[in-house]
């Protein structure tokens, strides 16, 4: 199960401003807001998924209440400045 503690950390590692590629999408999505144990992320189309940092890597589509497991996890982090 190293492919789920390998996602499990990065989960833990999300911070408000990131951007997530999960589970094949190809188009990155804004964290919006992070939470002690989850964090909410906004998706092109008006969806919105909560993220779940403890357990087992899953998330829920907060607009049909589906639950997901995460399979797949990319985190991309803005430049926020550049040093010069």
């Amino acid at each position: 199960m190293s492919g789920s503690s390998t996602i499990q950390g990065k989960l833990q590692q999300v911070q408000e401003g990131d951007y997530l590629l999960w589970n094949g999408r190809t188009s990155p999505q804004p964290v919006a807001t992070v939470d002690d144990d989850s964090f909410v992320v906004e998706g092109r189309q008006g969806g919105r998924y909560r993220f779940y940092t403890t357990g087992i890597p899953k998330l829920t589509n907060l607009t049909s209440q589906n639950e997901f497991d995460v399979d797949e996890l990319t985190v991309l982090r803005p430049i926020s400045s550049i040093d010069q």
